[in-house]
């Protein structure tokens, strides 16, 4: 009996390990027709594609990729959106994601963009321009990352009027 749950406590500290969760503090400003807006949380982050921000102020508001799906609650109103179906939300969906977990090459692919790179002071910025114009959905993504490879910034920008910013503090 000892042994077995010996054995159990190692299987469950094991796949406890394997499906390791990262966070952060991060800001987001959201700057639309001049005025920007700030916002603060906790991100929480799953391999594969399970990300959630939690946001402290406004308390009670947040957005989750979980997958396909993008669940969010802003000023008292839920929404679940299919990604698969809304090519829109499945843009912002990607450069969330790709952006916070490094993987830019796949994000230039999905967003069929020119990526350029460039290093200042041991952080790392890819810029992601599309090449062909967008009329609508992200425009431009900046994503930078800190000498151990962690997102530091991410900016995604729709059209000339939305601009969003996520700073991370780990």
């Amino acid at each position: 009996m000892k042994k077995l749950l010996t054995l159990l406590t190692l299987s469950l500290f094991a796949l406890g390990l394997s499906a390791q969760e990262t966070g952060c503090h991060f800001v987001q400003n959201t700057t639309r027709r001049g005025v920007t807006v700030f916002q603060d949380g906790i991100l929480f982050f799953a391999e594969p594609d399970l990300l959630r921000l939690n946001y402290l102020h406004p308390k009670g508001d947040y957005l989750i990729v979980d997958e396909i799906m993008l669940r969010s609650r802003f000023a008292g109103q839920a929404r679940d959106i299919n990604t698969e179906k809304d090519l829109r939300a499945r843009a912002f969906r990607n450069a969330l994601v790709c952006g916070y977990t490094g993987r830019c090459e796949e994000l230039a692919k999905e967003m069929d963009a020119e990526v350029s790179v460039k290093e200042e002071k041991g952080v790392k910025t890819y810029t992601l321009t599309p090449r062909k114009p967008v009329s609508r959905g992200i425009t431009s993504v900046e994503a930078s990352y800190d000498a151990e490879g962690r997102a530091v910034r991410l900016v995604f920008t729709e059209g000339t009027r939305l601009t969003n910013e996520y700073l991370f503090d780990y």
